[in-house]
């Protein structure tokens, strides 16, 4: 995560971590302390009160946001709408980078998990297919 905040990618400064063991060193539990974002609410929570052409900017943002963070070597596994926060002026902020990982190459199957991982979240919460559009526009133009 801080690779990415240097990078320029929108996401909260890291302010502390701890890595607890568990079970002989088989598993652990990971903790991160991040930076509060003024206002912030999630994009899911949020959509109820968005019209849907905010839904749809936001939506090409967090693609942006995303390509961004392809661009310096990271990809995130679980990209989807309760891990977008929005701040009180409606910037977007990525979160959740439990089940990331660096990636060095297949860049054009990175950018199709993470569409199809944000299509996953729009079609279960039964939001407009415009959203999925505006995800995949703004990824492949930051990516470009």
């Amino acid at each position: 995560v801080v690779k990415l905040y240097q990078a320029g990618v929108n996401v909260p400064l890291v302010l502390g971590a701890a890595i607890e063991p568990l079970w002989n060193n088989l598993a652990y539990r990971g903790f991160i302390c991040y930076e509060s974002i003024s206002g912030a609410n999630n994009f899911l929570t949020s959509i109820p009160n968005l019209l849907l052409d905010e839904q749809k900017r936001i939506s090409f943002a967090v693609g942006n946001e995303a390509g961004k963070m392809l661009q310096t070597g990271i990809m995130h596994l679980d990209l989807h709408l309760g891990n977008v926060l929005l701040d009180k002026d409606q910037k977007v902020f990525l979160i959740d980078f439990d089940k990331s990982f660096e990636i060095k190459d297949n860049i054009e199957g990175c950018l199709l998990k993470l569409v199809k991982r944000w299509q996953k979240s729009v079609v279960k919460h039964n939001l407009s297919k415009e959203l999925i559009e505006q995800f995949s526009l703004g990824l492949h133009q930051s990516h470009e």
